[in-house]
């Protein structure tokens, strides 16, 4: 099914949490192919997707890539469906049982109480989900993304998220490539100014991302599963 994906897959999959197929091979190439600077994920709970880039930053090949990946959630009660069990303790299980831990430097605290100072050549933000939270998130570590680097939301085809990727990445002038993976949205750090043939292809690219959540969204609840499997075979990256 997948053209990339670590040799430890069927075992990240036992790990609680949501990611999309695409989502995963999203972030494992992402590290992969990471140079140039740091990578930082803001949320990892109980390490799924820290399993995916970490495996991923293991099997890159560049010789300026990332020495580990910076994990940083405050661990403390998560607003997810499953029920809440000392994430931390999880976290660093499950990351030796891959045997990963030597590629993280996990940071216990609230993202918006952590410094931070160094470039970032991918950025993944799956903290809190509210608008504010989310946009201090991307303000604060955005302009750390250097240029040719990656700034990636989960979450942020729908909700708060999506409002603020559309002013933070989609029509903010510093991000081109903007797209999205099933629900995560990304974006390519530039310093130059965007040509028209490429705000067009970020204009496009969001209004098809806002007609599949407003198509959803009018939609009752008993019908937005069958929904997201009609768009998952129309439409490739969702």
């Amino acid at each position: 099914m997948f053209h990339m994906l670590p040799k430890e897959h069927p075992l990240i999959e036992n790990i609680r949490g949501s990611l999309g197929d695409k989502e995963k091979e999203f972030l494992y190439e992402a590290a992969r192919k990471a140079r140039g600077g740091a990578i930082l994920e803001i949320g990892s709970w109980e390490g799924k997707s820290t399993c995916y880039l970490a495996t991923g930053l293991r099997d890159n090949p560049n010789s300026n890539k990332p020495e580990k990946i910076v994990s940083i959630d405050s661990h403390e009660d998560n607003a997810t469906a499953w029920a809440t069990r000392d994430s931390l303790v999880r976290f660093k299980e499950n990351l030796a049982n891959i045997g990963v831990s030597h590629f993280v430097n996990n940071i216990v605290g609230r993202s918006e109480n952590v410094s931070w100072s160094k470039p970032l050549c991918f950025l993944w933000i799956d903290g809190d989900h509210g608008y504010k939270a989310a946009k201090l998130d991307g303000e604060k570590f955005g302009k750390y993304v250097i240029d040719g680097g990656i700034m990636a939301f989960h979450d942020a085809t729908f909700g708060d998220v999506k409002q603020v990727v559309k002013e933070l990445m989609f029509f903010s002038g510093n991000f081109a490539g903007c797209n999205f993976v099933e629900s995560i949205v990304y974006g390519i750090k530039v310093s130059r100014k965007l040509t028209f043939v490429e705000k067009a292809r970020i204009c496009i690219n969001y209004c098809e991302l806002a007609f599949i959540d407003a198509v959803r969204n009018t939609l009752p609840q008993s019908l937005r599963n069958a929904s997201k499997s009609f768009f998952k075979k129309v439409v490739p990256k969702f």
